[in-house]
């Protein structure tokens, strides 16, 4: 082993990583294919030991795999929910072909099911309670962040409930605020594409009902939290009623059960654009970048295989709330550009929202995209082309996008141009 290494932590965080993330590689291969080069970048870029250095990894580790034509052994989030995961073949009853759940599975989405009809009509279950349930099911499922709110924030807020000196509506808008800071930036966009003809239909349109149900308890959660405007959500009564976190650990509970299904569809059907791109979709809101990301480019092999496929179009759910229609390949691109911008890979993310752009350069969240990574980059002429096409696109900024340009105000405030062009954008 390199002697270099050895200091700075750089070889504890690389054999921590190694430990968790179980890729299936001996520890001497991680060592020459990934850890030796995510050191070295380290080194050219000046990046520390610590968060910084193990995101390195994880992106080293994810292209490692995707070169490779194949994602790790076991992805974190799926090693509860594959202990059995040989897939099982069945005969329906119309004499196709289908899929099923392996036994362990089958308990698992059993478990979520019931735990969500307890937070759902048990009227004595308190704030506190479902807190704890929630961090304990993202501990089990190897969560960290969850819509964008790091677990830890949660973790911290269920601490200091435990302590005798209480204020409670203190601590609740505490937490309110730390959500806030959390989801401010991301987007409300996503498509649900139907494919008739396949063999695992029924699969899919579970799999597709859950994740709308989770969507929908996702949304809820953001509007109590003021963060999206006021709509009608496709709930009963009782459930609108429910408080902000609640309405949280039930998108969780449902976005956990939509991955399991469209996982296993994409598993059987690599043709199955659709799943893969849902499971993407889920992966990402339970903040597993990696695995989505794999999804997602394979979605591009496979848009790229077939132009048909790629110029289809699908429902999407806008910023404005509007439907409007999308091709599968302006999604696909939108998605990655938002992961790698995530993962504060700005070329990349350029590259990718350019080719959704230029499928449809006046789609207004593709350019506050292109805005918020030139910001990012402090490209000042892009910050500027940007806000005149969000300008000549006459639609109004949705209130969950202002952060954005007060953002740029703030990052250019000696810059005349970009502040009247900000202005103009607020005042329409």
């Amino acid at each position: 082993m390199n002697a270099k290494l050895n200091h700075g932590g750089y070889i504890e965080d690389i054999s921590n990583y190694f430990q968790f993330k179980k890729t299936g590689l001996s520890w001497d291969d991680f060592y020459d294919q990934i850890g030796m080069p995510s050191y070295e970048e380290a080194v050219r870029k000046g990046t520390p030991p610590g968060g910084l250095f193990r995101k390195l990894l994880s992106w080293r580790t994810t292209d490692y795999f995707r070169e490779k034509g194949k994602s790790p052994l076991v992805l974190p989030i799926d090693e509860l929910k594959t202990t059995d995961s040989t897939p099982v073949m069945e005969e329906d009853k119309g004499g196709t072909t289908g899929i099923k759940f392996s036994s362990n599975q089958k308990s698992y989405i059993s478990s979520l099911k019931e735990l969500e009809n307890i937070v759902l009509t048990n009227k004595k279950m308190t704030d506190n309670q479902v807190k704890a349930k929630l961090l304990k099911v993202a501990e089990t499922s190897n969560i960290t962040t969850f819509l964008g709110i790091p677990i830890d924030d949660i973790s911290s807020f269920q601490e200091i409930q435990k302590t005798k000196r209480q204020n409670k509506d203190y601590h609740c808008r505490r937490f309110d605020l730390v959500a806030s800071s959390g989801l401010s930036d991301i987007k409300i966009s996503s498509a649900s594409p139907e494919w008739k003809h396949c063999s695992t239909k029924k699969f899919y349109d579970i799999g597709l009902e859950i994740k709308g149900r989770a969507k929908e308890f996702d949304y809820q959660f953001r509007m109590k939290l003021q963060l999206a405007p006021k709509r009608a959500l496709n709930l009963k009564e009782e459930e609108q009623n429910l408080s902000s976190i609640k309405s949280l650990m039930i998108a969780l509970i449902n976005y956990l059960m939509a991955t399991m299904y469209f996982k296993k569809i994409s598993d059987f059907s690599v043709e199955m654009l659709a799943a893969r791109y849902n499971y993407a979709y889920c992966m990402k809101r339970l903040g597993e970048l990696d695995p989505a990301l794999l999804k997602l480019l394979d979605c591009e092999k496979l848009i790229h295989e077939n132009q048909q496929t790629a110029n289809s179009h699908v429902p999407v759910i806008c910023l404005t709330n509007q439907i409007e229609y999308k091709t599968i390949a302006f999604i696909v691109y939108e998605s990655i550009g938002d992961i790698y911008f995530k993962r504060g890979l700005f070329q990349d993310s350029i590259s990718y929202f350019q080719k959704a752009y230029d499928i449809d350069p006046n789609d207004l969240e593709v350019l506050l995209n292109l805005l918020e990574v030139y910001n990012e980059s402090q490209a000042r002429k892009e910050i500027v082309r940007m806000l005149n096409e969000i300008i000549e696109t006459g639609k109004n900024i949705p209130a969950i996008r202002i952060p954005l340009i007060k953002s740029v105000i703030e990052s250019n405030m000696t810059e005349k141009d970009i502040l009247n062009l900000c202005a103009s954008i607020l005042s329409l």
